[in-house]
């Protein structure tokens, strides 16, 4: 890797001094140095580790070359805008690695100016954070489970009460149509000799609304069947009438949220 060196070669006590500015900031640093026009013109060792790329393939591209997808173009308008008003820019970056993975660095951006304080080129100087970024991103989808958690188990303790408090047959359904609670009432709806079948799968904790639907369908017990069940979550009505026992009862729709919805038997 060639030694990039700012001060006077003749000049051996600076440059020697140089030299160890560079070992302290590249054993801690991922460095790049880049033209006016945000052209690469070095990297250091560190940069190359983080990023996949070799020295060869960075050298004379632009930084796009690890430019994530994610990052919005307004924060590079604004880093660019910063340095160009020969400002300092710093802030929390995700890069691309020549694999497609990404990680992420705390990026200072500094530009050089020459004697006549015109800028010659930009030093960027960044610290891969990309384990903080991740456990931070692992206690934010922990702490969203948790609340969901409560959150289900809030509304599980709402439609429970729900179902005990209303005397009317009454089933808690989830997104695909399974039943998740049901009140006595609804058990008492299907207490006779042709559910049985229903009632064991009932039970279990097994049973589907379609198995309401299609429950001793081969049988004449039920009369003026219609089917016009739809796909979940959409409006449907289906009703029955239970020639031995003088039941009779239809499905509705009753109310509908993003998981789960009531059903009642009226």
């Amino acid at each position: 890797m060639k030694i990039r060196v700012l001060f006077d070669k003749n000049d051996s006590k600076d440059s020697q001094l140089l030299n160890e500015y560079r070992k302290v900031v590249d054993a801690s640093s991922i460095v790049s140095i880049a033209d006016k026009k945000g052209i690469i013109t070095y990297v250091n060792g560190e940069f190359c580790r983080i990023s996949g790329f070799n020295e060869d393939e960075l050298i004379g591209k632009n930084h796009n070359i690890v430019r994530h997808p994610n990052m919005p173009s307004s924060a590079f308008e604004n880093l660019w805008e910063t340095i160009k008003s020969k400002k300092v820019w710093k802030g929390i970056v995700e890069n691309l690695k020549k694999n497609g993975d990404s990680y992420f660095v705390k990026a200072t951006i500094v530009p050089v100016l020459d004697e006549a304080g015109d800028i010659v080129e930009y030093i960027g100087l960044r610290e891969d954070i990309t384990e903080l970024i991740e456990k931070e991103k692992e206690i934010e989808r922990l702490n969203s489970e948790n609340l969901k958690n409560v959150t289900d188990k809030a509304l599980s303790i709402k439609t429970s009460q729900m179902l005990a408090s209303v005397p009317v047959p009454l089933v808690s359904l989830d997104k695909n149509s399974n039943i998740l609670q049901y009140n006595d009432e609804f058990h008492d709806l299907f207490d006779i000799d042709t559910a049985n079948d229903f009632l064991t799968l009932l039970a279990k904790n097994e049973a589907n609304i379609e198995d309401i639907i299609n429950f001793d369908r081969e049988e004449d017990d039920l009369l003026d069947w219609k089917d016009e069940m739809v796909v979940c979550g959409e409006p449907f009505e289906v009703s029955f009438k239970h020639e031995n026992s003088g039941k009779k009862f239809s499905l509705r729709l009753k109310e509908e949220t993003e998981n789960s919805f009531i059903a009642a038997f009226i």
